[in-house]
Formats: structure tokens, sequence, C-alpha cells
């Protein structure tokens, strides 16, 4: 039986995710991409668009996440989910678990993940959890107040209640990521915007991913 990296090395593996996926940042090679460079011999198919929130948000144009996971077929080895900055930023209602809502943060990932068991019991998924945005434009900072009332970590510890809820593995970017702008050089280093990786913050995202995944998967 094959087993970490061997056992990922010709899968396929989905990434559902916003602007980070598409790899902004770094002229649209993102930690996706090194991830394929990682693990070369696997399929590894980006279905991410820039602003897209995981619940429906009136506030943005873009599809979100609850709508274009449907895209997405159900032959994959790995589904990797990476959302949930866009709806802190935007103030989408947080919700909680069961209530079905798809206006709501916990709404949207729940019918996501319900979904994706139903159609791929095969397939495994994994979470990343939201990094932590610093002074991006006019959004508020990780440790402010959104206009619903919450912070950032609201949004990631529903990710995590959700994820151990249906034995899901969450990589956990906000507390594990390496990657910040609390300082002026690690902004420089790593993410230069506030909320978009530079190439080395990609990198770092890509190396994470690929250990977790070889690790617990």
């Amino acid at each position: 039986m094959k087993m970490g990296y061997d056992y990922w090395c010709d899968k396929k593996i989905v990434c559902l995710g916003d602007s980070i996926t598409c790899g902004a940042g770094n002229d649209g090679y993102g930690w996706a991409e090194f991830l394929q460079e990682i693990f070369p011999q696997a399929q590894i198919v980006k279905h991410a668009v820039s602003g897209s929130t995981v619940a429906v948000c009136t506030r943005r144009k873009e599809a979100p996440f609850v709508e274009r996971f449907e895209e997405i077929k159900r032959d994959y080895d790995l589904c990797i989910i990476f959302g949930g900055v866009n709806d802190f930023m935007n103030s989408v209602p947080l919700g909680q678990r069961g209530n079905g809502d798809i206006n709501t943060f916990c709404g949207a990932l729940e019918h996501i993940i319900k979904t994706l068991l139903k159609d791929n019991p095969q397939g495994e998924i994994m979470l990343l959890s939201p990094m932590r945005v610093n002074g991006f434009k006019e959004y508020p900072y990780w440790t402010e107040q959104n206009q619903d009332g919450h912070i950032l970590k609201d949004y990631r510890d529903a990710l995590l209640e959700m994820a151990e809820y249906y034995a899901i593995p969450v990589l956990d970017l906000f507390s594990m990521s390496n990657i910040n702008s609390e300082t002026a050089e690690m902004r420089s280093c790593t993410l230069p915007d506030g909320l978009h990786p530079s190439a080395e913050g990609h990198k770092r995202i890509a190396r994470k991913t690929a250990q977790f995944i070889a690790s617990f998967l």
C-alpha cells in the first residue's frame, strides 16, 4: 500500500478557492502551481475566482463557492477548499451548522461539504482556514469586527468546528502559515498588500499543504 507522497503523486486534486488560489500576488502563479511542482505527476485542477465568497453575497458580483462547486467533476481524489476571508471582509453573516442557509458562511460551507460527501464518497476533502488580512484597501483588519460584528477568527473557528463535525482535516493557516504583515519585513517578504501572498508566501502555503497531505491524508 502506498503512503505519503507516493500515494498522492498521481492523483487528481481539485483546489476550490478565491484570489489567493488564483495566484494573486504572484502574477497568477500561486500555491496550487507550486503544489503541482511538488506533485508533478498529479492532476491539479483549479476552480478559483478572485473576490469570491463561500456564501451567497449580494455585495459581490462574483459567483460564490456554494454555486461554483457544482462545476467540479466528482472524479477527484482530493478536494481542497480554501476560503472565508472574503466572507469576513464583506460581512457575510456567520450563521451556524444545521441552519441550511447558503447566505451564511456556515450554511454554505456545510452545503458544499455535505454535497461533496454524498456525490463522491471515495474522494477526500481537506480545508485550509483563512489567513490573516492586514491593511488591504478599506477592509477591516483581522483583529477588527466587520459590519456583522465578527472578527476573522470567528470564521476560522466556525470552519474548524464544521470540519470537526464532519471529520475533515484542516490545515490551519490562520495560526500556522508563517505568513503575516505584523512587521514591515514580514509584510514585504510574504504578504505585500496585506491579503495576497508573495511568491515566497505562496511557496509556504504549497509546502505546508503538501506536507499536510502526505502526513495526514
